[in-house]
């Protein structure tokens, strides 16, 4: 890794003065100075935190026969595969005790599924299959077809939404599925069918040409 261009010393009172000393004005009109933590919305948030749970995780598995037999983080929020809920509790404990953090879990449902932000994880004989999650609060709002926006962005929502559905599905027919819960939510937001049917057919062909590029590359 490359030097720093500056002094250490000043890249720590760089990042003193943006999250210590960053004032704010109370809606109420007064004027407050940011002393504890990082001000909501900051870009130095996520940041701090993958730099901190990098830090713990350090410190925890230092011995690899601590780790359990999956761990995956985004930023503060965790999925790992364990053999027992005991491995959880003691995971849970080490980093309570090597933090200033509290941890809460949750376990997989009856189905063997837990979801893990916008996945839906499902235990299976043959290992772990993933689809698109929807949060039961999820009133299916989006970009409204009527809004006084360029079309390109009204196109980049469906497309959003194809690309999340390819990425997460673990199979044509979970993507299917996901493909028409999407173009419902989007009707209903008055997109006209036939230019949501363009979008995906376009997707799809793309889809299509990139997987026999590949091929033929192989």
């Amino acid at each position: 890794m490359s030097p720093l261009p500056f002094p250490e010393d000043l890249l720590v009172d760089i990042l003193h003065i943006c999250s210590l000393d960053s004032p704010f004005r109370h809606p109420g009109g007064g004027l407050y100075l940011q002393i504890d933590g990082v001000a909501m919305g900051s870009p130095l948030g996520p940041l701090f935190a993958n730099y901190y749970m990098g830090f713990l995780e350090n410190k925890v598995f230092k011995d690899n026969n601590n780790k359990p037999l999956l761990y995956a983080r985004y930023v503060d929020d965790i999925f790992i595969l364990v053999d027992s809920e005991k491995e959880i509790l003691d995971l849970k404990k080490r980093f309570e005790e090597n933090s200033v953090l509290k941890f809460t879990y949750e376990n997989s449902n009856n189905h063997n599924q837990l979801a893990f932000l916008d996945t839906l994880v499902t235990k299976t004989v043959n290992g772990l299959t993933s689809s698109v999650y929807v949060k039961p609060s999820n009133t299916g709002v989006c970009l409204n077809a009527h809004s006084e926006c360029p079309d390109r962005y009204k196109t980049s929502v469906i497309n959003n939404y194809l690309l999340r559905a390819y990425n997460l599905s673990e199979d044509w027919s979970s993507f299917h599925r996901e493909v028409t819960r999407v173009k419902q939510l989007l009707v209903n937001s008055n997109y006209a069918n036939s230019y949501v049917d363009e979008v995906i057919n376009k997707f799809v062909s793309r889809l299509v040409q990139h997987n026999k590029n590949e091929a033929s590359v192989k």
